[in-house]
């Protein structure tokens, strides 16, 4: 049913019948569209026809009559949503926009390629071992691991403290990390604290193995000589922090 604006209340803002066709519906359960009859959302904008683009835009101005503006666009013809903030009354230009195949693009990129289309915080559990595979015999009071990915990039610390230091004597390995290494060989570094009251604290650059979820440390940087696993006592702790691809 269309409802003209009586004259008399015609220099009061409304909704005036200029049309030939609908253009705004609400429905009996309050829900209102735009260009569509049949809203599905409290607020429905609809579209039809092909390569349709639909778009709600936000207006604001500031003391000398500025206009900042935002645009919240559906892009139908390449399947994107996007995000448009402009000001000065110029065209709001694209800040980010969810891309068809996943993710997001920031700025006016429009690169799937490019798009973060994964971030994650979260803790793991470090053990130190000297095997490859297995958590050997050290026992803890303190293991503490968190981590921060980015699309492919995995950012770590960490902090280790034994009550229990085992038995072995091979290169030193921090096992557990949360997310597998790539396996090729991109970047994967990680640098390490072995504090001891007798030759104070030691910082050493390990490297986390292709392939796998274990961080070592090199001859040079083993648990012998100044770090003899052998000679350490109860409390000794390993920190560390490093960045890794997968």
């Amino acid at each position: 049913m269309t409802t003209k604006v009586p004259a008399e209340l015609s220099s009061t803002p409304g909704i005036a019948d200029s049309s030939n066709a609908t253009a705004i519906t609400i429905d009996s359960s309050e829900r209102v569209g735009i260009l569509q009859s049949s809203p599905t959302s409290n607020l429905h904008i609809g579209a039809s026809g092909n390569d349709a683009k639909r778009e709600l835009r936000i207006d604001g101005t500031n003391g000398s009559g500025q206009t900042y503006g935002c645009i919240i666009e559906a892009d139908g013809e390449n399947g994107r949503f996007v995000f448009k903030v402009g000001q000065s009354g110029n065209t709001p230009a694209q800040q980010f926009m969810v891309h068809p195949d996943g993710g997001i693009c920031f700025g006016s990129d429009t690169a799937a390629a490019n798009a973060l289309d994964d971030y994650e915080e979260g803790t793991w559990t470090p053990q130190i071992t000297a095997s490859a595979g297995s958590a050997g015999t050290a026992a803890y009071s303190n293991q503490m691991g968190r981590y921060t990915k980015i699309g492919n990039k995995v950012f770590f610390e960490f902090q280790v403290v034994m009550t229990n230091k085992g038995s072995w004597s091979a290169y030193t390995r921090v096992l557990g990390f949360p997310f597998t290494v790539t396996s090729g060989g991109l970047t994967a570094f990680a640098i390490a604290r072995f504090p001891d009251d007798t030759i104070g604290a030691n910082m050493i650059a390990g490297e986390l193995q292709p392939s796998s979820t274990y961080c070592f440390f090199p001859t040079g940087s083993r648990l012998d000589t100044l770090h003899d696993i052998s000679n350490v006592d109860t409390g000794y702790y390993l920190v560390g922090a490093g960045h890794y691809t997968i």
